[in-house]
């Protein structure tokens, strides 16, 4: 947003809400009139693409709803959903002390394919894989050589920060220092039973956090580059093995010659000759994927609502994402149009506005 002090436009809003009793008489409608158009009529590729916007968006504001709601004391999580065991929890999380010298990735970079090509016209019957107006089409981009924490930036670390620095809290924590609580819809935790949590927290407070430790937040281009590292090193390691256990940041630095010291980082094409779906250069560079498979596997990791809470992340020399511990993960790169880019006629205002 250019002006934050401005909203996105919307609905005009109500002197007065709907009752609760309306509000669900409405959704049942809503609901009943999707069903009807499951009667073997055939749709139109408009008509397709409008559902399974609705859906992807319903989804996609799940997550952000829960975000909002353990903010407000009075949120309550699922009947179902049982508070687990939060010190038990904190001791199988208990990470051992690494040198930081092994908390960092040096990657190469190299040509890497973003988006997807799924269009939206009526008189094109497509098979692809639904994408918003913003991740199309398919291209490419290069990375150049960066550096990167090879975990997210945790409550603990988060913690440290404050305190050297005297600033404020996250509104995902609550309390005084040093008595920090960390909010979820069990109630609140206390830090010291959530250092291994990825901290979640707004754009301006990770900025300001990575360049604290003299570094800078990632590009999307440099994430989708480790997730797609990341992704090739679990399918190599599910292929080999008998058994396989089914709003954060990374901090990345530009070039090699930077701190922490450059000694002996492990290099993301170390690993990469004779592996599907990735080839190593004469230049040493890497090219990632073969542009069919644009979406990474999150079995196992704590999304869609798996625990209900954060969990611990793995120890800072193993390469993980922020899905492993149940946050999302912010990157420097604007929300923005790009060279193909169309507006969505379904919906208009999504990206194009």
């Amino acid at each position: 947003m250019e002006d934050p002090t401005q909203c996105h436009p919307h609905s005009e809003v109500p002197d007065s809400w709907p009752t609760l009793p309306e509000l669900l008489e409405f959704r049942d409608r809503v609901r009943e009139r999707l069903r009807s158009l499951y009667d073997g009529r055939e749709l139109t590729q408009k008509q397709k693409r409008a559902i399974w916007l609705g859906f992807e968006h319903e989804v996609m504001h799940l997550e952000t709803l829960l975000y909002m709601l353990i903010q407000s004391p009075k949120t309550r999580p699922p009947s179902y959903a049982h508070a687990p065991d939060w010190k038990e929890l904190a001791f199988r999380g208990t990470k051992p002390i690494i040198d930081e010298s092994e908390k960092w990735q040096y990657f190469p970079g190299g040509e890497i394919t973003v988006g997807l090509d799924d269009a939206e016209e009526d008189d094109t019957l497509s098979s692809a894989f639904f994408g918003w107006d913003n991740e199309n089409p398919r291209r490419k981009q290069f990375v150049k050589p960066f550096l990167s924490s090879k975990r997210a930036i945790t409550n603990g670390e988060y913690a440290m920060y404050l305190q050297h620095t005297n600033g404020r809290p996250p509104p995902s924590w609550s309390g005084t220092s040093p008595n920090w609580t960390v909010k979820t819809v069990f109630g609140p935790v206390p830090l010291s039973l959530a250092t291994e949590w990825p901290v979640m927290a707004s754009y301006d407070e990770l900025k300001a956090y990575a360049e604290w430790k003299g570094g800078r937040l990632p590009t999307e281009s440099e994430l989708r580059y480790l997730y797609d590292y990341l992704h090739m090193k679990d399918s190599v390691a599910r292929r080999n093995a008998v058994n396989i256990d089914a709003v954060n940041g990374h901090l990345t630095q530009n070039g090699v010659n930077t701190t922490p010291p450059s000694a002996s980082y492990e290099s993301a094409t170390s690993s990469l000759n004779g592996i599907d779906g990735a080839k190593e250069s004469i230049n040493g560079t890497a090219t990632f994927g073969t542009g069919s498979d644009v979406f990474v596997d999150m079995t196992g990791k704590n999304i869609g609502f798996r625990h209900w809470h954060p969990t611990p992340l793995p120890a800072a020399n193993k390469l993980s994402t922020c899905a492993d511990g149940g946050a999302w993960e912010w990157t420097s790169t604007t929300f923005d149009k790009h060279e193909g880019w169309k507006a969505s006629k379904v919906y208009p205002g999504y990206s194009g506005t």
